[in-house]
């Protein structure tokens, strides 16, 4: 039985600490994570791969490595996976 309990303590552990870079984010404007992760707030077209996707311009986050990224949660996705 201490056994399940402590295996049960090290999963909610480990849930936690995956998912609280998540909500620190959630808390923010997407600007404001924009800033804090290194990208630069501006309005030009969305790229994709370094090239324009044809979309209007729109408020958004420059990546560092060359993206313009529109969506919030698109760029919560492309910092999770580097």
């Amino acid at each position: 039985m201490k056994k399940v309990i402590v295996i049960f303590l090290l999963a909610l552990v480990i849930m936690t600490a995956c998912t609280s870079k998540k909500s620190s984010y959630n808390d923010l404007t997407f600007q404001e994570v924009c800033s804090k992760t290194g990208g630069m707030w501006m309005k030009m077209q969305p790229t994709q791969n370094y090239a324009p996707t044809g979309q209007p311009a729109c408020f958004g986050c420059m990546q560092r490595n060359g993206d313009h990224i529109c969506e919030k949660e698109r760029y919560i996705q492309t910092l999770e996976k580097s």
